[in-house]
């Protein structure tokens, strides 16, 4: 069970590589025009609520920016609505057709693929700093690899391709924006596709962990991980099983504290060096 899961999600890795290269790639070969004006909806019925513009007071906590110049990053917050999720809500879903990138402004986010077998799996966790649906900017046909569902209340910035497109005609510089949007992503699944082929799961699982312990640090030396035992399985690209023969010793050590739906890390430096 533990290869058919690591088959799985190693499939879903190469398969969102694949697409993210090819597109980081098109982008240097061809120009973008406006796509056609759509209304922005309430993507699979989720409770999406659109408030103000984010002004400059926003652009520094973008890790994303980093490099731009100021004016460039004023403008594309400019063009961005704020973007309000409810916890479960669906940002978008797998198939659809892509029109928007969307910038994780507050809370979290997971990332979920269709295997070939038809079942969905969770090959990332997103928080704040992090951009999702990338692919949305690459061109007018392109549509979403994955489900994107927010694991608590998400705010974000949505910012269409449409806009973007304008904005590149105008400022050329704030292209750069999505080629270091898009050389995150390929790093982040790179180094997990390393991970797949070439470690034991006890040591995804541990890698997983510590990862986690970023995403949820909230400045705190016990970090909670509002997830499931299913779903680190699913990161870790093992079976529930092995997953909690780790977990186990894990606590045994002090390492962390399992609860119902929620794993409580305990000694995030003690992860690291494991890891």
């Amino acid at each position: 069970m533990d290869c058919v899961c690591r088959r799985a999600n190693t499939i879903g890795v190469v398969k969102l590589t694949l697409e993210v290269r090819f597109a980081s790639e098109r982008h240097l070969c061809r120009d973008y025009t406006t796509s056609p004006a759509i209304e922005e909806v309430p993507p699979g019925g989720a409770t999406l609520r659109l408030t103000r513009e984010p002004g400059k007071e926003d652009r520094m906590q973008w890790a994303l920016f980093d490099g731009l110049p100021l004016e460039s990053v004023d403008r594309i917050l400019a063009a961005a609505r704020r973007v309000r999720l409810s916890r479960g809500g669906i940002l978008f879903r797998e198939g659809e057709r892509a029109e928007s990138v969307y910038l994780i402004e507050s809370g979290k986010v997971a990332v979920r693929i269709s295997t070939p077998g038809g079942a969905l799996v969770t090959v990332a966790v997103l928080g704040a700093g992090s951009a999702v649906g990338e692919l949305a900017l690459m061109g007018d046909d392109e549509h979403r690899t994955a489900t994107v569902q927010a694991v608590e209340p998400v705010v974000a910035l949505s910012l269409r391709r449409r806009d973007f497109a304008e904005l590149r005609r105008q400022y050329p510089s704030i292209t750069e924006f999505l080629v270091k949007s898009l050389a995150a992503t390929v790093r982040r699944l790179d180094a997990q596709l390393v991970e797949a082929f070439h470690l034991p799961a006890e040591v995804r699982i541990r890698r997983r962990l510590h990862a986690l312990a970023q995403v949820y640090d909230t400045g705190s030396q016990v970090i909670e991980v509002d997830l499931t035992q299913d779903e680190l399985a699913q990161l870790a690209g093992t079976t529930r099983p092995t997953l909690n023969q780790v977990l186990r010793e894990e606590e045994r050590r002090g390492t962390l504290r399992l609860g119902r739906g929620r794993i409580v890390i305990l000694d995030r430096a003690q992860l690291e060096i494991e890891s």
